[in-house]
């Protein structure tokens, strides 16, 4: 039994730090992740239809070329509603969905709407398929009659469906295209003047109320007046059980889906004006200010990690997945969060990070949303110096915020971690470099000692020594701050090259043995070493290609002053050599192929930074309209901008976009420029 593919790209999400659901530009929900917001995923298809009386042929599938959409956010939620009419039938459709801030229940409510002077006879239809775990195997579907609720389920994982309107039928066990068909008897409805269909068949469900498998539908049938509405609010709550699950959708529907709207509203608008309060005037930089913190908190796992990004490529075609939590990504997305104002997602989140380091003091290249270790590809050195690095920020942030006591409570609960980490950063240094030993890149590309990741090992140190002192520990971080000085001699000396005029991406850059062929034959400097059971490993002794990540000397980890000579030469190299020709924007680095080497939110953005450390007001603002421009239509930041169109290309939405959008609006709109 095959599952649907799914679309790359996702247009927009609804969620609550427990469920999070990915929805199509027509409506059609894509994925819905619980208990977790990255796994696991239990949504194979998520389908409304419309068929009515004497004008329809066959259920009109709402993701059918026939319907035409808009979709937009309710100001200030995070509640989508999806408008659709669709040519040849006398009805719209209009679906708002979100999550219960307090439940595990997704609300949709349909709203049809008649555009017809005569009595129109409709009938709604639900089909959903559910691949519990995202497996074909072992689910099971019934419908409930009790409560009049379809429940999917499999092992510890029941959703129920159903609604405040009974339901005129079910079915269970028949995909979307199977459903049955019957011969229509004809009503006294007939068609508008000019309209020629005349059905002969009538979609119905057979009633059906057990079944193996993946699949069930219910409808609703119902006559509209002339533009009357009808609301049928349906509710996907979920459980550990069947049980479980019914209890949740019962509560919930005896609640009312109108008054559950108006409270989830509420909620939106109170967290949004939580945030910090902006001096600019500039409405289209306020608006995406935030669209941007209301997707990081849907983004926020309950647990207290961030995820990169909603999960679209779970198998792997393209990239390696989205859907983990990167210690890296996490330090500037909780620096963001901080500076926006919401201080109690930052402690949860470094709460996170105490469960989940490893035991010789790292933090895993990425984790699950539990704190277990993510697939991956080795270590990444540079995640260690952030997390303890974005730890100083939170202080920081708490004593800026005047939560004194709350501040001393956090620096005392981080610190035993701190001290393991700083321990592990300061043994895993090459001798020979003083830089931080091999490890992949922030891209996750290339091993090798990076310049990057020697900044944030650097920043990392310097300080864990500021938390030792607070802690009244000096005598520990002695040999930290030794190391840090050292590793900044060696970024100076080692990682500068006067030849190219510009810092070096990456020492000891491990290559394939075709590559240290190549090389060889063109008298670059390489070398072999045989290394573990005797495998031959070879190396560059380095690698001048230019990387936006560069950057990160200045931004955000203060080792290289913004009007260092060097550094400004290596940030001219990067805008001159990265910039994109036509749709604008950095790309990461010279020879970038990833999805086609597109401009990224990011590096655009990091170089806006650092051109506002600089005193280049008017590059960075050029920089930030460029990311405010290449928004999606629900102001969502994707990660790349299509090298040729100037449209979204990957991964939708990015969380580390929207903290980089953050942290730009906050550093311009401190220094009243924007």
């Amino acid at each position: 039994m095959s599952l649907n593919s799914k679309p790359l790209i996702i247009d927009g999400i609804v969620g609550n730090g427990r469920m999070l659901g990915a929805l199509g530009s027509n409506g059609e929900l894509h994925r819905l992740w619980w208990p977790q917001i990255a796994c696991p995923q239990h949504v194979n298809e998520f389908l409304f239809g419309i068929y009515v009386e004497n004008w329809s042929d066959d259920v009109a599938w709402l993701n059918s070329d026939s319907w035409t959409h808009r979709q937009y956010y309710l100001e200030d939620t995070n509640c989508l509603v999806t408008s659709s009419t669709c040519e040849g039938l006398p009805v719209a459709v209009e679906v708002t969905d979100f999550c219960l801030p307090d439940s595990d229940t997704l609300v949709r409510i349909v709203d049809v709407t008649s555009l017809e002077e005569a009595l129109v006879n409709v009938k709604l239809f639900a089909s959903a398929s559910f691949a519990i775990c995202e497996s074909a195997r072992y689910n099971a579907v019934q419908f409930d009659k009790e409560h009049d609720a379809m429940v999917f389920y499999r092992h510890k994982h029941a959703f129920a469906i159903g609604s405040e309107r009974e339901c005129t039928w079910y079915e269970a066990g028949k995909r979307r295209d199977m459903l049955t068909t019957r011969a229509a008897h004809r009503t006294q409805h007939e068609p508008a003047e000019g309209h020629e269909t005349q059905s002969t068949h009538s979609m119905h469900l057979n009633g059906n109320a057990v079944a193996m498998g993946m699949h069930g539908a219910l409808s609703w049938n119902f006559v509209l007046s002339s533009e009357e509405s009808l609301s049928i609010p349906i509710f996907v709550s979920a459980g550990d059980s069947l049980d479980s699950a019914i209890a949740t959708h019962k509560a919930s529907k005896s609640r009312g889906a109108a008054r559950l709207l108006d409270a989830t509203i509420l909620y939106w608008h109170r967290f949004v004006q939580s945030s910090r309060r902006l001096h600019t005037t500039n409405e289209s930089i306020k608006r995406l200010f935030k669209r941007s913190a209301l997707a990081i908190k849907l983004l926020c796992d309950k647990t207290g990690a961030v995820v990169a990004a909603p999960e679209f490529d779970e198998d792997y075609t393209r990239c390696g997945g989205y859907s983990f939590c990167w210690g890296r990504d996490a330090a500037y997305i909780t620096t963001a969060i901080d500076q926006a104002g919401y201080h109690d997602l930052v402690t949860h989140f470094y709460d996170w990070t105490l469960k989940s380091q490893s035991p010789d003091g790292s933090w895993a290249q990425r984790h699950f949303m539990d704190g277990r270790m993510a697939p991956q590809w080795g270590l990444q050195v540079d995640e260690t110096g952030s997390i303890v690095w974005g730890m100083w920020q939170h202080y920081e942030a708490l004593l800026a915020a005047k939560k004194d006591e709350k501040a001393l409570e956090f620096a005392a609960k981080v610190w035993p971690a701190v001290k393991r980490a700083a321990d592990f950063l300061t043994i895993y240094i090459d001798p020979d470099t003083k830089l931080p030993l091999a490890s992949k890149d922030l891209w996750e590309e290339r091993q090798g000692e990076h310049i990057y990741s020697a900044a944030a090992v650097y920043a990392g140190l310097k300080c864990a020594g500021d938390l030792a002192q607070l802690q009244n520990h000096v005598v520990e971080s002695e040999p930290w701050a030794a190391a840090a000085d050292n590793m900044l001699d060696a970024i100076y000396k080692v990682g500068w090259s006067e030849e190219r005029g510009h810092f070096l991406r990456v020492l000891k850059l491990q290559i394939s043995e075709q590559t240290f062929r190549e090389n060889e034959l063109k008298d670059v400097r390489v070398y072999s070493q045989t290394e573990d059971k005797g495998y031959v490993r070879h190396y560059a002794n380095i690698d001048s290609i230019i990387d936006a990540s560069l950057l990160g000397l200045c931004v955000p980890f203060n080792v290289i002053r913004a009007n260092d000579k060097k550094m400004q030469l290596t940030a001219e190299e990067i805008r001159k050599r990265l910039t994109v020709p036509g749709v604008g924007g950095l790309k990461r680095y010279e020879d970038d192929h990833y999805i086609g080497g597109n401009p990224w939110i990011v590096t655009t953005l990091w170089m806006s930074l650092y051109d506002l450390r600089r005193g280049d007001v008017e590059s960075s603002k050029q920089a930030l309209q460029w990311a405010i421009d290449h928004q999606t239509d629900l102001g969502l930041l994707p990660e790349q901008v299509d090298r040729v169109t100037g449209r979204t290309a990957w991964v939708v939405p990015l969380t580390w976009s929207h903290a980089m959008y953050i942290l730009t609006v906050v550093a311009l709109d401190e220094k009243k420029e924007i």
